[in-house]
C-alpha cells in the first residue's frame, strides 16, 4: 500500500539521517570523545 511505501522511506531517510547527526554532534561537543 501506499503508507506502507511513504513509512518505509521514513524510516530510511531517518536511519541514513541519525549517523550524520550523531557525527556532527561528536565534532561539535569535544566533550563526548
Amino acid at each position: 500500500t501506499v503508507p506502507e511505501r511513504s513509512a518505509r522511506r521514513d524510516v530510511v531517510a531517518a536511519f541514513r539521517a541519525w549517523p550524520i547527526d550523531e557525527c556532527r554532534r561528536a565534532v561539535d561537543s569535544p566533550a563526548l570523545r
